[in-house]
């Protein structure tokens, strides 16, 4: 249930009141474990959706690391993009090649395509356009 309030709070009212209790719902969901809900707090904190937003970005990279060590695909996106572009977090290609890999584990197809990149132009691994 709610699940589903927080998507009524935020796509049928955009307005500030509203999207706070959007964000208290998505918080209350990740504290109980709530996996989609995990990333969308994140989300949150990364777009300053009904909170003050992260600057630092902290607090979105951890609850995207906690959604995607629950095995959600768009946490594991979201963990790989922040390590490969540096965003709020230190820049780690390899960590980031990790992530998409595993992500592409998932059958997830950003996960595939990141991977592939990573192939062609040579980061962390071997340059190989043959690999695929």
């Amino acid at each position: 249930m709610t699940c589903h309030m927080t998507r009524c709070h935020l796509f049928l009212n955009d307005n500030v009141p509203s999207l706070r209790k959007a964000f208290e719902y998505y918080q209350k969901s990740a504290d109980i474990g709530e996996v989609q809900r995990t990333n969308n707090a994140g989300r949150c904190y990364e777009n300053g959706i009904g909170v003050e937003r992260d600057i630092h970005i902290y607090k979105a990279f951890e609850y995207y690391k906690k959604s995607a060590g629950m095995g959600y695909a768009m946490g594991v996106y979201n963990v790989g993009y922040y390590y490969h572009y540096g965003n709020g977090v230190k820049k780690n290609d390899c960590k980031a090649f990790k992530y998409y890999k595993q992500l592409a584990e998932m059958v997830y197809t950003n996960g595939m395509y990141c991977v592939g990149e990573f192939y062609q132009k040579g980061h962390t691994v071997e340059k190989n356009i043959e690999v695929i």
